[in-house]
């Protein structure tokens, strides 16, 4: 059983891929997260996973090639959902796409997937025994040893602070 997840017991995740129709452990992830603010419906949360899926996607695939790029969400007033990159704000109250907000907006809550990725593979060592790369420890920061994972999301973290 994946214990990592805080919302999502195995039933709502199987609801969850069949809704998406991806598997993708990122989106899963995000999904846990979007559930976890407690402002969206099941319904809201699939279409957000949906409109910002290409954008995980190509961030998964950057992170398999040891290149991650830079990847957060945005949700903006409790309504409005975005991709850093993408196209627009999904309105989760009406589902349609809007390629300019309405109104200024007043609350923004951010997730940057790189910090995601790396707490999710924390809660995987801790919950389900998964030992193959453990969190660096005082030795290893001294000798200069990371894991794929940290190596990866401080590049994608350090170019971002560039800009």
């Amino acid at each position: 059983m994946n214990q990592e997840f805080i919302m999502l017991n195995e039933s709502a995740k199987k609801r969850l891929i069949k809704a998406i129709n991806s598997d993708l452990e990122q989106l899963l992830w995000l999904a846990d997260w979007l559930l976890h603010l407690n402002i969206f419906s099941d319904a809201q949360i699939y279409d957000a996973l949906n409109f910002v899926k290409s954008g995980i996607e190509e961030f998964a695939t950057a992170l398999r090639e040891h290149c991650p790029i830079m990847t957060t969400i945005c949700v903006c007033d409790s309504r409005w959902v975005s991709v850093s990159g993408g196209d627009g704000f999904l309105d989760t109250q009406t589902g349609e796409v809007v390629k300019v907000l309405s109104q200024p907006v007043v609350t923004v809550i951010f997730c940057d997937l790189c910090a995601l990725l790396l707490r999710m593979e924390h809660r995987k060592r801790m919950f389900n025994g998964n030992t193959s790369e453990r969190p660096p420890t005082e030795n290893s920061a001294q000798t200069g040893e990371q894991s794929t994972v940290e190596a990866s999301t401080e590049a994608a973290t350090a170019d971002t602070a560039a800009i």
